[in-house]
């Protein structure tokens, strides 16, 4: 695909992209979100190590996956330094990473995250405190854990002395396209109209009625 072809498909610029594509910018969980979704594909096809990626199997089939500790693919952001696992398996409902923590306050997170689906976070390291637009701040300590809606804007932010090591399990609904689910694909259809909802940052109202129409 061309850059334009894909600017058009997920929103973001041809120039934003462009530099994406020559690591002259960090690609954020969001933009990675953006893409895949629009594009179709799961998430861990854009870290995947695996370049041969065929169609998702017919039945579910007794696979596995093991990564090896500090083998995973690694991606570090404004907020955050991933570590991808599992990335030999396409197709997945889940993203399992191990992530470190980064900004210490809101001003250095920067504009809250969103996308779709749900996520489940542990505290492996240090601590954290987690900000969501419908709740309070919420500290968790090693060994804590929190699901969440990630439609609801969130953000995270490390608050002890010692770096902040996570780890996190997303899902969203083109892994259950990927899987088969009719019903999601009938809600994740107009994705280029999501995207642009999401960079607008219009009401979670909004995302909640449209789904309800699809």
């Amino acid at each position: 695909m061309s850059l334009r072809a894909v600017s058009n498909a997920t929103g973001i610029s041809v120039s934003t992209l462009s530099k994406i594509e020559n690591n002259l910018i960090e690609l954020s969980y969001t933009r990675m979100m953006a893409i895949s979704e629009s594009l179709g594909i799961n998430l861990t096809e854009l870290v995947s190590t695996d370049h041969a990626l065929g169609p998702p199997p017919s039945t579910v089939t007794a696979r596995r996956s093991i990564t090896r500790a500090g083998e995973g693919v690694v991606s570090e952001t404004r907020n955050y330094v991933y570590e991808y696992l599992n990335t030999d398996i396409s197709k997945k409902r889940m993203i399992p990473t191990i992530a470190e923590v980064k900004p210490r306050t809101l001003a250095e997170y920067g504009e809250f995250a969103r996308h779709r689906g749900e996520e489940f976070v542990i505290i492996l390291e240090g601590e954290v405190e987690l900000h969501t637009e419908h709740y309070e701040p919420l500290r968790l300590s090693k060994g804590d854990s929190v699901y969440i809606d990630s439609t609801m804007r969130h953000a995270m932010i490390s608050v002890s002395p010692a770096a902040a090591k996570i780890l996190f399990v997303c899902t969203h609904a083109i892994a259950q396209e990927n899987a088969g689910s009719v019903e999601a694909q009938s809600v994740e259809a107009p994705l280029n109209q999501s995207v642009a909802r999401e960079r607008l940052a219009a009401p979670l109202e909004r995302t909640t009625a449209a789904r309800g129409r699809a």
